[in-house]
């Protein structure tokens, strides 16, 4: 049986399992953890997840990209991608496309985290001319 694999904005593809631990964590979801915690932990148990399953050989672990991103783990060369986060310093952003980072050949991530898709497509919420939202309750 194939697990169902869940999209989570700004820290990438999670079988719904394990997302289902980890997501309510985050404070943006009423938990005690912010985002880099829970990215922490995520690798722990990547770690924990690899040595059960005797799992050798290089790779580059869940990492926090120390700015809004959980980059998730994959295999040297090749190119972790996920999708752009929710929000950042008050700006939203379209989660339909990517951010990018490079798994190296020796198993260590690239510097560079490329979020220019997020960059390219933020979310303007403005509607023709209203900015703002008014919610009216009728008794």
């Amino acid at each position: 049986m194939v697990e169902a694999t869940i999209s989570v904005p700004g820290f990438g593809f999670y079988p719904s399992e394990v997302w289902s631990v980890f997501g309510p964590m985050r404070k943006v979801s009423g938990g005690n953890h912010s985002d880099e915690e829970v990215c922490e932990m995520l690798g722990i148990l990547w770690e924990a997840e690899r040595e059960r399953v005797g799992e050798v050989g290089l790779a580059c672990r869940p990492q926090w990209d120390g700015v809004t991103s959980c980059i998730p783990s994959t295999l040297p060369d090749q190119v972790s991608t996920l999708p752009c986060m929710e929000e950042y310093n008050g700006q939203l952003f379209n989660t339909n496309y990517n951010i990018s980072k490079l798994c190296m050949s020796d198993g260590t991530w690239d510097n560079y985290t490329d979020y220019t898709d997020c960059l390219e497509h933020p979310l303007d919420l403005e509607v023709e001319g209203v900015s703002e939202w008014e919610i009216f309750i009728f008794l």
